[in-house]
């Protein structure tokens, strides 16, 4: 997972993920899903973002995470970011529900210092699966300090398994804080365990530099 998107670049804009292997993530592409790992499972993760357009702006970063699963309806994590002051960040969700349509998940993600890499965000989602695939929706509530004005967003989200190779999402964080974007990507299997996702984070706040995030994952 990505932590107010790593600083928001290490300070380069204005103001962590993980994903299962063959199946739906336990994040979109920034935002979590009503996903919860297998109970044992441990999940690790290298993510990067990098900043695109032109400008003296540019940068990259990157966080490193580890995600366990307690039991099949609880897991529980920790993200390293890389290049700042405060680089480790928490997160926790529980399943509330889950049937072969609907699933209903509630947690907390970007635990850290606030005002800085600690956005202490507490968020509800509810998602619905067909064939078509599958959408989800939330409200997510987090510290004033971090993120301002936008501290209650609404979350939205779409993602498809088209085959056992590859997945395709999209979701999108409302305001104009960091976390403010519409975020769109594609997921390829490199093996049983290991899984990439390419995308791309169009961000909200006018003046900001969209960002390409490049993700790893492995679980065991």
């Amino acid at each position: 997972m990505r932590a107010l998107r790593i600083l928001a670049i290490c300070v380069g804009l204005p103001v962590a993920s993980t994903s299962l292997v063959n199946a739906t993530p336990s994040t979109i592409i920034y935002i979590p899903s009503t996903d919860t790992l297998a109970k044992g499972t441990v999940h690790l993760d290298y993510d990067t973002l990098f900043t695109v357009g032109r400008g003296k702006g540019n940068s990259t970063a990157a966080s490193i995470g580890a995600l366990y699963g307690v039991t099949d309806r609880l897991e529980v994590g920790l993200d390293y970011l890389t290049s700042t002051g405060n680089p480790l960040v928490g997160n926790a969700k529980y399943k509330v529900w889950n049937d072969d349509r609907f699933a209903v998940a509630v947690g907390a993600w970007l635990l850290g210092d606030e005002g800085t890499t600690g956005v202490n965000q507490v968020y509800g989602l509810a998602s619905y699966n067909c064939k078509d695939g599958r959408f989800a929706a939330g409200f997510a509530h987090g510290s004033k300090t971090t993120l301002g004005t936008d501290e209650d967003q609404f979350w939205l989200s779409y993602d498809k398994v088209l085959n056992d190779r590859w997945w395709v999402g999209a979701d999108y964080v409302s305001g104009d804080s960091a976390m403010g974007s519409l975020n769109l990507g594609v997921g390829y299997t490199l093996a049983d365990n290991v899984s990439m996702i390419l995308g791309c984070d169009l961000y909200n706040a006018s003046g900001a530099n969209d960002t390409v995030t490049v993700q790893l994952d492995a679980s065991f």
